[in-house]
């Protein structure tokens, strides 16, 4: 079991059970990779450990030493792994997170590892040229499962995360149903969640739903958000209907007539990021031209249940007809 709701925001339980075999392995690992860093760490051995199952988690069975020295051997781990997760942050939280570590060339350094990275920081462009920047700022926020305070957030930073902005939509549509990675980024980063009502599924495990269906309804990001798949399949087949905000919310219509309106997850966290995007144009049906015929809709002969009551007697009619041997 991973995570307990007693925990603080920089730290997550883990709970579980291994084979003893296995459990013996961990144990010698975690005490050979303790044991790798100099006596000046600043660490103490829980830490160390702690900090280990980190790496193991990230495929390294080596533990960076901190305690500063230029010349400590255990000075930098090697560390790679194909595992990323999304990390949400303010811009100025993440300048308050590189003057934290006191290297203001860490975020040029991060935007071009060629490793894998561990962590992927994805920012929001600042609106304000002349925002200030503080050691308390919001902390960032990992997608789908809990806020990391800027400490950590440094961390990550000088352990070669990518920091990268997320960038607004054009007003214009895009040509195709599939919407390109920068426009799937952003609505996934504006919504954070399901967006349909009472629903907290992460948005990196949603569908991408047009709120018009393509190609009536334009790809953009004033008709796309985020659904789960359980949801998705209720907008499509159960009778609800959904009306689409520029500014991302979205108001949702029962099939009773009750509304409900639920707000972009990223309103909850992050109050000055502006998440409105372009007023769409109405979208134009084109009917196509099929002269003096009229439209003609397909009638059923008979009902399911006698359609259903048919097969049953004609089914029965069959096995008990003689074998023909």
């Amino acid at each position: 079991m991973i995570g307990d709701l007693d925990d603080p925001a920089e730290t997550t339980s883990v709970w579980g059970r291994l084979l003893a075999t296995d459990a013996a392995v961990l144990k010698r690992r975690l005490a050979q990779m303790v044991q790798e860093v100099c006596e000046n760490d600043p660490r103490s051995m829980g830490e160390r450990r702690s900090d280990a199952v980190g790496a193991i988690v990230a495929g390294s069975f080596h533990l960076a030493c901190r305690c500063g020295s230029e010349t400590c051997p255990a000075r930098d781990a090697p560390s790679s792994s194909n595992v990323v997760i999304r990390v949400l942050a303010d811009q100025s939280t993440v300048e308050a997170a590189i003057a934290s570590a006191n290297d203001a060339t860490a975020i040029d350094d991060a935007t071009v590892v060629d490793d894998a990275p561990v962590v992927d920081v994805a920012t929001q462009e600042q609106t304000s040229a002349s925002a200030p920047v503080t050691l308390t700022a919001p902390p960032a926020l990992i997608v789908g499962e809990g806020v990391v305070p800027t400490p950590l957030l440094a961390q990550l930073i000088r352990g070669g995360a990518k920091v990268r902005p997320i960038t607004m939509p054009s007003d214009e549509p895009e040509p195709h149903y599939r919407p390109s990675a920068e426009l799937a980024d952003f609505v996934r980063m504006r919504d954070l969640y399901c967006r349909a009502p009472g629903c907290d599924v992460p948005a990196d495990r949603c569908d991408l739903d047009h709120t018009i269906p393509y190609p009536i309804g334009p790809t953009h990001a004033s008709n796309i958000k985020c659904l789960c798949r359980t949801n998705h399949l209720m907008k499509t087949f159960g009778g609800w209907h959904d009306i689409q905000l520029p500014d991302g919310t979205v108001i949702w219509i029962s099939p009773s007539g009750r509304k409900y309106i639920t707000k972009p997850g990223s309103r909850l966290f992050f109050e000055t990021w502006d998440t409105t995007t372009a007023d769409l144009p109405p979208p134009s049906i084109v009917v196509p031209n099929t002269g003096d015929r009229g439209l003609m809709m397909p009638r059923r002969r008979r009902t399911r249940a006698a359609e259903y009551a048919a097969w049953i007697k004609a089914e029965r009619a069959r096995n008990e007809a003689p074998a023909p041997f």
